[in-house]
Parts: structure tokens; sequence; C-alpha cells
């Protein structure tokens, strides 16, 4: 079967063009194309359970939400994103995280089978018997390879769900507590692999109080007395209380969960910026000063309201991926949890993206340098939450990068998802850069 019609020679097909999924990488170019030809996957949004209910196919353009609206009430899991929003094309090609990623790893890494329309217009699957490099290698590569048009997720037994949100404002005591929260959390997921924990810190200067922390964690158990996590002192307006997370827990289902934690910022201009580093507690504050010091820099600009998030990264989700046939990810070279730090701000006025985007450069050579300077540094940038400047496939180690090399030269040997894909991050070293081809600002 052909889908797409591509010469067999080097020469590339006159048009250029884009894959878009759900079309949330917020940069200019990233899923779309001027003078080009945009593949919308949006009408690929079934989801299908098999007979046996031991995989569920899902199409690319499908939303999370959707997915698990379709599977509600059958007891039925998938490692779904946890934007309702997003759709499952970018989020499982970027690795993707999930609610139940200390339980079972990346959502790529539970895909048992892509089926992927190569730049020759052949279909093909890839699983663990079949095309095996091509199903490794599309776990973390985004759109390099081919155009996936199904993906075959293992399914598991969806236990009850039980979620928290609590507000504090981010005063000193509640932001210690934050980061303290983190970091222990990461440390001891192996204790704790059904509980999946962040917190965001939201400042905005016409707000009172100007800046808050949204502390979120979900718990995949059908007993919540397992979940035995401690009491911590939290003091509001000069009075001290002993809160516990679990006293405060609700119970839910991934449907309604995910249809209560929209937080895309449909109506704004964003950018997304992340960095990884070792889970250390020293490190991770002097992170929080460097962050809360830019705030200040562009605290005038209009209706900005600055949002950064911490989660843990631990090795466990390494550990998943490597019982589960590998990804080109690189995280099986570190033996150190990791902090995921995410720099997500939002404003109102294209007349400021200048300095929007200045600043995330800036706060991510802060945080690189600082965290390169203690020892504390992790080369891994998550690829979905990645900006322009940033080249997250370089980051997954030259194993990883030689891997994907050799799988791009077979099964697209005249480098049409390297040149004439827009878009995305590219495979360091065939195209000239790994980072997005994108107008620059």
């Amino acid at each position: 079967m052909k889908i797409l019609a591509t010469e067999a020679s080097s020469d590339l097909p006159a048009c250029p063009f884009a894959i878009k999924s759900g079309g949330h990488t917020t940069f200019a170019g990233a899923n779309n194309i001027e003078g080009g030809v945009v593949l919308d996957l949006v009408r690929l949004d079934t989801t299908t359970l098999s007979a046996d209910q031991k995989i569920v196919s899902i199409g690319p353009g499908s939303t999370w939400q959707a997915a698990a609206d379709k599977l509600d009430g059958t007891g039925i899991g998938i490692p779904s994103g946890r934007c309702p929003s997003t759709a499952v094309g970018g989020v499982t090609l970027g690795g993707g995280i999930s609610f139940f990623a200390p339980k079972i790893g990346f959502a790529a890494d539970n895909v048992v089978n892509f089926e992927v329309v190569l730049a020759s217009g052949e279909v093909v699957n890839a699983n663990a018997s079949s095309n095996t490099d091509l199903w490794i290698a599309l776990k973390g590569s985004g759109g390099n390879l081919g155009v996936v048009t199904r993906f075959d997720f293992a399914t598991f037994k969806q236990s009850n769900m039980w979620h928290a949100g609590i507000p504090l404002p981010a005063d000193e005591s509640s932001t210690n507590l934050a980061l303290t929260a983190v970091s222990g959390i990461t440390q001891m997921h192996r204790m704790f692999p059904k509980l999946a924990y962040g917190n965001v810190f939201s400042f905005n200067a016409s707000r009172e109080p100007e800046g808050g922390i949204w502390n979120s964690i979900v718990y995949s158990g059908d007993d919540i007395k397992e979940l035995a996590l401690p009491a911590m002192p939290v003091t509001i307006n000069g009075v001290t209380t002993e809160v516990k997370l679990t006293d405060h827990m609700e119970e839910t289902s991934l449907s309604d969960l995910l249809d209560s934690s929209d937080e895309f910022p449909w109506d704004y201009r964003n950018s997304v910026t992340s960095f990884t580093f070792v889970n250390d507690l020293p490190t991770l504050m002097h992170v929080h000063e460097i962050t809360l010091s830019l705030y200040k820099t562009v605290r005038h600009v209009q209706g900005m309201e600055w949002l950064f998030a911490y989660e843990p990264l631990p090795q466990l989700f390494s550990d998943h991926s490597m019982s589960r046939g590998g990804n080109v990810l690189g995280l099986n070279r570190t033996k150190h949890d990791l902090i995921l730090a995410q720099l997500d701000p939002r404003w109102t006025s294209a007349s400021d993206d200048k300095v929007m985007f200045d600043v995330a450069k800036q706060w991510s050579e802060q945080v690189k340098g600082y965290t390169q300077s203690v020892g504390k540094a992790s080369d891994f940038v998550y690829y979905n939450y990645a900006d322009s400047f940033q080249d997250p496939i370089a980051g997954y180690g030259e194993e990883s990068v030689q891997f994907l090399m050799r799988v791009s030269r077979k099964y697209d040997a005249s480098g049409v998802f390297q040149k004439a894909l827009k878009g995305g991050f590219k495979i360091p070293g065939m195209s000239g850069t790994g980072k997005s081809e994108h107008d620059e600002l």
C-alpha cells in the first residue's frame, strides 16, 4: 500500500510539509507550514479495544480526553497524557509522561505496535518482532522517521484513582514544603509506584497574593490507606497547621481527572522550556531562586503570568522502559533520579514576544550553568517540553543519536523526514542541526 509519493533517489519532493496531530507545541512552525502541505491527522481519532481487552488502538489525532472517555467504566487503563486536549500522536512520540509513569514508564514504552507510513509511501508495522529497530526508535524521536497512523497500546487493569489539588500561597514556608515534597517523593518513588506528584508555581503582578502554588497528587490504587505519606507543616497568615495530602484526596476516574485539568493557555501567547538536573534539594532551591529572580525582570509585562513547575523524573521510569524493549531517550545512562523543571510563562501581546522568549533562554542558560557548576546537571531535555532553541535529541546521548541515524537511513534513504519535513526537532548530524527548523524571531 502506498500513500506518499516520493522518489527513491536523493531528490526530495518539491513541496515541503509538516505533520500535526494535536498542535500543542507552541513555537511557530512546530506543526504547521507556509508554502507547503500540513498533514493534519485530526480525523485519525478512533479508540478501539481488542476483543481480549489486552490492546487498545488509538489514532494519532485523538485527544487523551476522547480516548479516556471511550474507555471510561471498562476498568481498562491506558498510559494517558495529563492534559486532556493534547493528542496521542505528539505526546507518545516525544516519550509521554502519564499519571501512571511510576508504575509502567513512559507512554511510548507501552506501545506494542506502531502503524507507520514511511517516506516511500509503504505502510508497515513496527513492533517487537517486525521492524524492531524502527519500533524502538519511534519511542522518543518525534516525527523523524515516518507518519504514525495508529498506536497499539498494551492495556492494564485500572485501579481506583484518587486526586488532591491543594493550593498554597508561595511564601517561604509553603515554598519550602513544596520543594521538599517534590525532592522527597522523587527519591522515594520506588516505595510509592502508584503515586504521581508535581507542583506548579504561579506569579502574577496584578494578583493578590502575587504568588501561589498548586500541589497535585494522583494515586492509582484500590485503597487510599496504602499511601502512608507524612503530615507536613504549612504556615498561612502566621498560623501553622499540619497538612496530610491523603486527607484531601477524592476518588475520581481518568476521564473526570482529565476533564478537570486542562490548563492549556488557548487565549494566550506562551513558551515552554524545560531542563533536568539531579535530584538534590539544595540544587532545587537554588534553581527556584534563579527562576524567581528572572520573574522580577519581566514582572512589568502586561497580563503576564509566570508559571513554572517541578516534577519527579526518577530512574524508575527508565527501568520500566528497559523492561519493555527500550527506547531512545537515553535515561538509562544516568544512575541518578532527576527533577524536571518546566518554565511556561504566558502573556497577551505580540509586542512582548521578544522579551519573553529572551528570558526563557536566559532561564535555560542560567539553570544549566549553575547545575553544571555544582555537578548536578543532566543532558536530558524532555522532547515534549523543549523550546525551539533547545536540542532534545542530542541530549539522548551519542549512542541513541547514532542509532537514530542508522534507522533513518534504513527507512528513509532519501532523507525526506530530515529535510522536507519542517518543524519538530531533527536528528543531529543529518540536516545540519538537531534544533527545530522554524523562523527565528
